[in-house]
């Protein structure tokens, strides 16, 4: 296994459209060690949810290199898969499912196994206080517990490394920070790496390493102390 977790060098993405062409990530470097909570911190339009998209291998790059635990981002991404827990910056919870009912969709989709999605299943809503909530349908449940049921369901398959985007965009003051708590434990507990997009600053100061990303590139990058 790679040294490092999570790797961009010279990382590019440029869309073509009618209007020309439009460079949303621009020779982007960055390494983050296994353990490390990396924050990506940007306005918006800076380029933040393409960087993690690329990274993990949802979109195409246009130059460059990126690599999760030494898998590469375009030719691994089955591996990367197996190995990676991700938060969409929408919400991609079937609304007409029940908490429950989510948990074991997402199980049966990174191909858990039924005897060990009845010990972990349990165990991931005690952690993010849903253990009382497992019959009531994901679309009517808070913003804040929306976000705490997708990193649940995004650790049924015990990845290495969690990539957020946005993942307290529009949650309220009280429920961002218990998501935060519940970041913290999880990397304390269990030596994950954690990857997360934010246009808060507040939150770069959880964080172990962070950069700052405007128009496409990283004009800095540090621990929240040096920046």
């Amino acid at each position: 296994m790679s040294e490092l977790a999570i790797t961009a060098y010279g990382l590019s993405k440029t869309f073509e459209g009618r209007r020309g062409s439009v460079t949303a990530v621009s020779d982007l470097s960055l390494e983050v060690k296994p353990g490390e909570t990396y924050g990506l911190i940007g306005p918006d339009g800076a380029g933040k949810s393409t960087a993690i998209r690329v990274i993990l291998g949802l979109l195409t790059r246009t130059a460059g290199e990126s690599s999760i635990l030494g898998f590469d981002s375009m030719a691994d991404t089955y591996e990367i898969r197996e190995r990676v827990g991700y938060i969409a910056q929408q919400n991609v919870l079937p609304a007409d499912l029940t908490v429950m009912e989510n948990m074991r969709f997402f199980a049966s989709v990174q191909c858990v196994d039924p005897a060990e999605q009845k010990k972990r299943i349990p165990e991931l809503l005690a952690f993010a206080g849903l253990g009382n909530f497992t019959n009531r349908l994901a679309g009517r449940l808070s913003g804040g517990m929306k976000k705490k049921l997708a990193l649940a369901c995004s650790l049924i398959h015990e990845p290495n490394v969690v990539m957020l985007d946005e993942p307290t965009l529009g949650v309220d003051p009280v429920s961002r920070r218990e998501f935060w708590n519940l970041l913290g434990d999880l990397r304390a507990e269990k030596g994950l790496t954690i990857f997360v997009c934010t246009p808060y600053m507040d939150e770069a100061e959880r964080c172990t390493q962070i950069g700052l990303i405007y128009g496409g590139k990283l004009i800095a990058n540090g621990t929240p102390a040096q920046i």
